[in-house]
């Protein structure tokens, strides 16, 4: 079987089961297993793929078309142009949280200790210490195995970032600014299939995807410390969420996408 043959029958079968991704997924797949980029593929269609080149894409192919996130399979995902290492133990990074560190670079944070809490694979903390590195980041989760991924992530990336274990916000440090993607779809919303894949506890929240939230919220007022807060949720949740904030005394400055940023009201 040739390169060609092999792309334009796992189009067709990704396509046949609604994965709209079909074209690009084919040719990561085949990135994957041939360890070739993708424009030698696309220049070279005629090359013909060995037995177990096809075997393992076959499997590969299959897990694909159960709907497993493609991220899943070949085992990490880029955020902000940089390669993280990503499985099922936590959420896959997303595009759209992407504004947490367009948001932070713009208001030019310096020489603070910042707070990535449900840090999952860590991608948001160690990203904003590699752009931003006179800060202290911290990645808090109070997932074990979410912070065994960001400990791998860290190394990988060779930043001086730590992680502590947290139920939200880590009552021993005194931080300056919270990054938080806490869970915060509504139970009861239609999701595509891929995210039945990722850790529920990392995607779904109580009370219209605000139970988390509105704890995390309560503990910040607590903390006189903490002057700047940034958030994702879905849109529609923005309004809930200003109402959360201004009870623990921060009002919106700005938002980008799903993302919000929050300061605390002068007193």
């Amino acid at each position: 079987m040739q390169i060609f043959q092999w792309l334009d029958n796992a189009r067709k079968k990704m396509n046949s089961t609604g994965i709209t991704s079909s074209e690009l997924d084919s040719l990561l797949l085949l990135e994957y297993v041939l360890s070739i980029n993708r424009a030698s593929i696309l220049a070279h269609p005629e090359i013909t793929l060995t037995q177990t080149q096809i075997t393992k894409l076959a499997k590969l192919l299959k897990c694909r078309l159960a709907r497993e996130p493609l991220a899943y399979i070949l085992g990490h995902k880029e955020f902000f142009g940089r390669d993280f290492i990503v499985n099922p133990d936590a959420l896959i990074p997303r595009p759209e949280s992407e504004s947490f560190i367009e948001i932070l670079k713009k208001q030019d944070f310096e020489e603070q200790t910042i707070i990535d809490i449900g840090c999952g694979s860590g991608v948001l903390g160690i990203t904003t210490k590699l752009e931003l590195p006179s800060n202290t980041v911290i990645l808090s989760d109070v997932s074990d195995k979410a912070l065994s991924v960001a400990k791998q992530n860290i190394q990988k990336h060779s930043v001086d970032c730590r992680t502590i274990k947290a139920n939200l916000l880590p009552a021993s440090i005194d931080a300056n600014i919270i990054v938080a993607n806490l869970p915060y779809v509504p139970i009861n919303l239609k999701v595509q299939p891929e995210l039945n894949f990722e850790p529920a506890i990392a995607l779904y929240a109580k009370d219209g995807g605000m139970e988390l939230y509105q704890k995390l919220w309560s503990q910040i007022s607590t903390k006189p410390s903490i002057h700047f807060v940034l958030t994702e949720s879905l849109v529609f949740q923005h309004n809930d969420m200003a109402v959360i904030a201004k009870s623990a005394g921060f009002l919106p400055d700005s938002s980008e996408g799903l993302v919000q940023l929050f300061k605390r009201k002068s007193s």
